[in-house]
């Protein structure tokens, strides 16, 4: 990598992999098709028995900067890669995901100087020859995040962010990326800026979709909801158990509207001056 300094490198890209090292070969590909230097990629592998480690240990990882060692999950791996990283922005990419085209850290860095404090651009899935598009909205609030989320590899957080959350919460296996967001969003006041362009695109599947996996994902949105919510929490489960229900879509119960917004507010307001309304678990 060009000797950019650390004042001026404004993206870190970290890939975690485990056991996935043709996945990994295609993510290092597009990060090294960049035609700009102002970035640093690390590589979080956690003691691959397929050969990633020894691709690491070979140079095939290209500028990466790399660790290969046993952790915990994927979030344990993340938050390593959080320590390591220099740069203002992170952007974190599985190893299969791949940059959209050679010119994406250069379209990027063209826009950070808004100075927001998530960037995030809408979802493109690649199965062969096959696509789909998850189109996000274009403004964002801690509603959104109450039945959604948004692609951890089409989003740019600004580093100080995530030191001030306290990183990913390595006590969930699966939902902690939804969880940072909607924290960052209702606790932080995070700003957010949804961008026009192609940052990623995702491999299909991934543990975070897996269907078996349907009753984990459950159980770590509850707690969430007891850390992001305390009192409120029951009401926020049921909203949402209402909005996933087929009755959802037809009647906005509370939707994006004025009453929401102001509870979440209150709340918001209440929970940073008095402590003791929150049920405050550990973070991991």
């Amino acid at each position: 990598m060009s000797d950019t300094g650390i004042a001026t490198l404004r993206i870190s890209i970290v890939t975690v992999n485990r056991d996935n090292r043709e996945g990994l070969l295609r993510t290092v590909e597009s990060v090294e098709a960049q035609e700009s230097n102002s970035l640093e990629f690390i590589v979080i592998d956690g003691a691959s028995s397929d050969g990633s480690a020894e691709l690491l240990r070979s140079g095939g990882a290209g500028r990466a900067r790399w660790v290969s060692e046993p952790d915990s999950g994927i979030y344990a791996a993340m938050n390593k890669g959080i320590g390591l990283s220099r740069g203002e922005y992170l952007l974190f990419l599985n190893s299969g995901d791949r940059l959209a085209s050679h010119d994406t850290v250069g379209n990027l860095l063209g826009i950070l100087d808004s100075g927001a404090d998530i960037y995030y651009a809408d979802l493109l899935i690649a199965d062969g020859t096959k696509s789909s598009q998850i189109s996000y909205p274009h403004s964002i609030s801690p509603d959104f995040f109450i039945t959604s989320t948004i692609s951890h590899q089409n989003s740019l957080i600004r580093r100080g962010l995530l030191l001030e959350a306290g990183c990913y919460r390595e006590d969930f296996r699966i939902a902690s990326d939804w969880f940072f967001f909607l924290d960052a969003s209702l606790r932080l006041r995070a700003s957010f800026r949804w961008i026009d362009t192609r940052i990623a695109v995702m491999e299909p599947g991934g543990i975070g979709s897996d269907p078996g996996l349907a009753s984990v994902r459950r159980k770590e949105h509850e707690r969430g909801f007891e850390d992001a919510f305390g009192a409120l929490a029951p009401a926020m489960r049921e909203l949402a158990s209402y909005r996933s229900s087929s009755f959802g879509h037809l009647v906005g119960l509370f939707g994006n509207s004025k009453v929401l917004d102001f509870l979440l507010r209150v709340y918001s307001f209440f929970a940073r001056r008095l402590p003791f309304l929150r049920t405050n678990r550990g973070r991991g």
